[in-house]
């Protein structure tokens, strides 16, 4: 595995357990008790792609790889600071 290649999924894990965060600026959530259980049925509605009620680790890492290419704009499979900044700006103009 190439040195870039390493730093790509260090980053990406880092994106992931901040991904509450990055959610809630993206999105607009709240940490509100009663907004926090709408947010995770919303969640698991997207994640569960057979509709059985349980998230399988393909179907999560399905939906962390949609995210990924939505992020990567030139298709390269490397995200860039500015593929990023990118994708914020065009969620924020919605």
């Amino acid at each position: 595995m190439k040195k870039g290649q390493i730093i790509v999924i260090i980053a990406l894990l880092g994106f992931l357990v901040s991904g509450w965060g990055v959610w809630r600026h993206l999105y607009g959530c709240s940490l509100k008790k009663e907004d926090y259980g709408k947010h995770h049925g919303r969640m698991i509605e997207k994640m569960d792609a057979d509709a059985d009620g349980i998230i399988t680790k393909a179907e999560f890492f399905a939906v962390k790889e949609r995210r990924f290419n939505a992020l990567d704009s030139d298709k390269d499979g490397n995200l860039t600071q500015d593929e990023i900044k990118a994708y914020r700006h065009t969620k924020k103009a919605k």
